[in-house]
Formats: structure tokens, C-alpha cells, sequence
């Protein structure tokens, strides 16, 4: 399976500011390291997210709710879009594409034309057999009765058995092999949930809230061949829950997401270092050499209690939470780095926040060495310091050739695309001789 994103083409319902279109169209090239340059809205987050939310539709159960968890998080907001279409084309040519689209009885007129334009202008000719699909979807007795389960179950006793039923008819729309995942990202927990009675428990803690906050969403997934596989997301300010049928397909690369935001939520660092800890950090020990140049004491990693700690040369440990918020950056770009697994897609949105001008050099050369060592990264900067460290970062790290510098922008009908495209050679000369903004 190829193991690097050349394009992706997606849809996202954002409006655009100042604008007349209802929805956005991303179309952007990638390369090895591919670096996002332009201002405020101007689309770098969206490409993030697209490629985030096709990528870990493709995964098990597992891996999926993580994945789209990660990636709902590049946004201040706790669910993924309502609706969502997008379309990776991976090296050598294979294509895999993802859709997604909140349950709505009947699907309303207005609703069925924005999803219907959404799902042409990705998947052209597929567009109708998927649209056909969902529309049968939407008119099945399964299907309706998913949104109505928060309204009817109010006690514990009741709400554990309508979880067990909202499962039971989630298994009937998805296919009956199945798999089935929880995740609760913000929390100190780092058991993965993944067995049937685990999942209806987390169902049933979910259903405390208002139906208001509940969402189900319908997820499909195509791959190289078209054939369709389903799989029902539920979510809500706790978590995602998601059951889906299993696939066949391997999809390579795994997926890696990194945003500013992170350093404050308690349970992002645990759940990327449980979720690799028993295979072993196999970069930790480059990685914890790497950071030293910037933080000085530090040995390396360990958990304690449930929390994640760095551990001293001086023989004590401290929680990452009582780092400085650069500090913390560069630790969880550390963590990144030490757990990578080649081929892996790294979603880094501007890394350079919070890092004091003698980190930034730290920063790009994780993100160079992880080029280097066979992974992908595609990162979004708005610092010209942090785009001239990264480029020379390449250089030394050999890389500087698969490296694709793109200034993006949202035009007025709604597409983000480049708008000035440069390799990582001309790229490192214009800032060097020329003291050009590639920015601008």
C-alpha cells in the first residue's frame, strides 16, 4: 500500500467570510514536507482536517475514533462537521475517500442539494451511486429511529438499555462483523475501550447529556476498488463512540495530529504515549537527545500515576502540566518524534506557538528528522523564523528536495488552493538572498 498523500480534494459546509459560497473546497498538493504558508483563514487548518478525516475513516474502530478525535480537535469545537467529503490520492496513483453526514430524517430538501453539490465536485461519477446509498440509508427504520434514543431513556437502568439497543441497531446498519471503539480524549483514563459491554457503558454516560448535544453521523468509506463500507459515529462533549464494519483494506500510513491547543487538555499526551508505550518509544532515546538542547535536565519519559512526567537527570520527575507552555510544546513534538512508526502522516498546525525563538530550531529539526526517517509531515506556519529554521532543518536532514512550500489561499467561490508554490531549494534561497516573504 503507497505510504505518502499526493493530493487531497475535499469539501467541508464552512462558509466563506465575506464571501457568497456555503461550503469550502479544498485542492491542494503535498509532497514529503509540505509546508503551508498564508494568513489568518485563509484555509491551511481546513487542509489539515481534510486530510485527517479521510485518512482515519480508513482505520479499525480503534484507530478511527482516536484519529477523528485528534483531528476534530485542529478546530475549537468538540464534533466533527456535520457534513464531510473528501479524496486522497496516495503514491502511485491509488485513491481512497471518505464521506460523512449527520442523521437527518427526512433528509431535507436543502440539506440533499448542498450534500448532493458537495459529494460531485470530490467523487464525480461515484457521487451518485453514494448518493443513492445514502438516501436509502436515510429512509431506513434503523436509521430514523438512531436520533430519537436520548429523548426516550432518562433513568440509569433505562439509558443503560437504550445504549445497548442504539448498539444493536448500529450493528444492524453497519454489518453484523463489526467493530466497535470509545474514546475519551480529555480524560486521564488511558484503557482503551473496546469491548462490546465497555462501549454500551460509554453510550450510556453519554446519553446523561442533552439530546441536543448528541450527534450521529453516518460514515462511509471508499476504497480503490469503490466498494462502500459503513459505520455509524456517535458523539458528543465526552467522546466518540464508533461502530463500524470491517474492512479488508490496510491503509498506510498511520496518522499523527499536533495543535497548539493540546498542552491544555489533560489526557492528550497519556493517550499517545499509552497507545505506543508497549511497543516501546523507538525514537526516544534520539528524540530525548534532540530536546536536551533545549530543556537541559531531561532524561526522558514515564507515566506516573496518569499522568505523563519527564523524567530529571537530577532523579525526580516533573508533569508535563507544570511545564512553561513552550516547554510543553516542544515536549509533545518530542513525544511525536519519539513514538513515530514509519510511514506516518504528521498534521502539525503552527508548532512555532508559545516556543521561545532558541526552540525553533529544536521544533524543525524533529520535523525533519520524522521526513527523514520515511514519514510524512504536512505542517502549517505563520512565522517567516519558523519556515527559514524548518528549510534549513531539511537541508541538513537531506530532505530539502521532497520538501513543497505552498501559500494558501480561500477565494472568494470557496476554494483554498495555492496561490504561489515553491520546492524547498528555491524556497530556502528567496528567504536567504532575497529576503522574501513566501507569506505574502
Amino acid at each position: 500500500m503507497p505510504s505518502y498523500v499526493e493530493h487531497v480534494l475535499a469539501a467541508l459546509p464552512y462558509s466563506v467570510p465575506g464571501g457568497r459560497a456555503g461550503r469550502i473546497v479544498v485542492d491542494v498538493d503535498m509532497d514529503r514536507l509540505t509546508i503551508l504558508v498564508g494568513p489568518n483563514a485563509s484555509g491551511k487548518t481546513a487542509v489539515l482536517e481534510a486530510l485527517g478525516y479521510v485518512l482515519a475513516m480508513h482505520f479499525d474502530a480503534k484507530r478511527s475514533a482516536l484519529g477523528i478525535a485528534l483531528t476534530t480537535t485542529l478546530r475549537p469545537r468538540s464534533r466533527m462537521p456535520p457534513v464531510f467529503v473528501g479524496r486522497l490520492t496516495l503514491s502511485a496513483g491509488v485513491s481512497i475517500a471518505g464521506f460523512a453526514t449527520e442523521v437527518v430524517h427526512p433528509l431535507l430538501l436543502e440539506a440533499e442539494n448542498r450534500i448532493r453539490e458537495m459529494l460531485r465536485v470530490v467523487l464525480g461519477e461515484a457521487s451518485k451511486r453514494v448518493m443513492e446509498v445514502l438516501k436509502r440509508d436515510m429512509d431506513s427504520q434503523v436509521v430514523s429511529e438512531l436520533p430519537s434514543l436520548p429523548l426516550k431513556y432518562i433513568g440509569p437502568t433505562a439509558r443503560l438499555a437504550g445504549a445497548r439497543y442504539l448498539l444493536g441497531l448500529a450493528r444492524e446498519f453497519a454489518g453484523r462483523d463489526i467493530d466497535i471503539a470509545a474514546n475519551r480524549l480529555y480524560t486521564p483514563s488511558i484503557k482503551p475501550v473496546v469491548t462490546e459491554s465497555e462501549v454500551a457503558k460509554e453510550i450510556s454516560r453519554m446519553l446523561w447529556y442533552p439530546p441536543k448535544y448528541m450527534r450521529f453521523k453516518i460514515l462511509y468509506t471508499l476504497d480503490q476498488e469503490k466498494a462502500i463500507t459503513k459505520a455509524v459515529l456517535i458523539e458528543n462533549p465526552r467522546g466518540f463512540v464508533i461502530i463500524k464494519r470491517r474492512g479488508k483494506q490496510r491503509v498506510s500510513p498511520e496518522l499523527a495530529v499536533f495543535h497548539p491547543g493540546f498542552i491544555y487538555w489533560k489526557g492528550v499526551f497519556e493517550r499517545l504515549y499509552a497507545e505506543h508505550i508497549h511497543g516501546g518509544l523507538v525514537n526516544e532515546e534520539k528524540a530525548i537527545e534532540i530536546l536536551r538542547r533545549y530543556i537541559d535536565w531531561v532524561k526522558g519519559f514515564e507515566l506516573v500515576g496518569t499522568t505523563l512526567h519527564l523524567k530529571s537527570v537530577y532523579g525526580d520527575s516533573v508533569s508535563v502540566y507544570s511545564l512553561s507552555d513552550g516547554h510543553r510544546v516542544a515536549a509533545f513534538i518530542t513525544l511525536l518524534y519519539a513514538t513515530a512508526r514509519s510511514p506516518t502522516l504528521f498534521l502539525i498546525d503552527t508548532p512555532e506557538a508559545f516556543v521561545h525563538p532558541d526552540g525553533l530550531t529544536i521544533v524543525a529539526d524533529f520535523i525533519a528528522q520524522l521526513v527523514a526517517g520515511g514519514n510524512q509531515v504536512v505542517v502549517a506556519t505563520q512565522s517567516i523564523e519558523f519556515l527559514r529554521e524548518l528549510l534549513k532543518s531539511a537541508e541538513s536532514s537531506g530532505v530539502l528536495d521532497n520538501t513543497l512550500v505552498q501559500r494558501i489561499a480561500l477565494t472568494s467561490d470557496g476554494v483554498v488552493k495555492a496561490r504561489g508554490r515553491w520546492g524547498g531549494r528555491t524556497s530556502l534561497r528567496s528567504i536567504e538572498e532575497l529576503g522574501a516573504d513566501l507569506r505574502r
